[in-house]
């Protein structure tokens, strides 16, 4: 609020964020070149909070670990990239791990299951999409993660 009481226009973009002035219209570009970002981030959210409703907290923890996993299959298919040996045997003996915790969870509730793995695979597709964003267009990390938050900010007028 201005000290006259009325709203003030809040406006986050990837330009503030990173220190780069950027006219309006190239604010918009990225913004349109980024929407796949925010739907995916919009839909993991959902997702992430749907599973919570029954999975305790340790539980659904152990379930996001298999996010690594799914992250290296994203990569591969999308990205057309492949980890390292040493990454991959790393990244089995936590998907073990967290497989093994759920295989003891005594209150197995089987939707929620099936939405902590949605969300999975949401992050895994989020964090790839960000891999992309910023290897095609050397867009920094920051403005990468930034920008596809700039439609969803409240904005008010004056």
């Amino acid at each position: 609020l201005r000290q006259d009481g009325q709203p003030e226009r809040i406006l986050m973009s990837s330009s503030i964020l990173s220190s780069k002035s950027q006219s309006t219209r190239s604010i918009l570009n990225s913004c349109r070149r980024l929407w796949p970002l925010t739907i995916v981030s919009l839909i993991n959210t959902f997702v992430a909070i749907s599973s919570l409703e029954g999975l305790n907290l340790p539980m659904y923890n152990a379930l996001k670990r298999l996010t690594s996993l799914v992250t290296l299959v994203a990569e591969a298919v999308i990205l057309r990239r492949h980890s390292s040996y040493q990454v991959l045997a790393s990244v089995m003996l936590i998907t073990f791990g967290a497989i093994l915790a759920a295989a003891y969870d005594l209150e197995i509730h089987l939707p929620s299951y099936a939405w902590a793995l949605g969300s999975c695979v949401m992050n895994a597709l989020n964090l790839t999409l960000i891999k992309r964003e910023c290897n095609n267009y050397s867009s920094p990390p920051l403005a990468t993660l930034t920008t596809p938050a700039t439609p969803a900010t409240p904005a008010t007028s004056p």
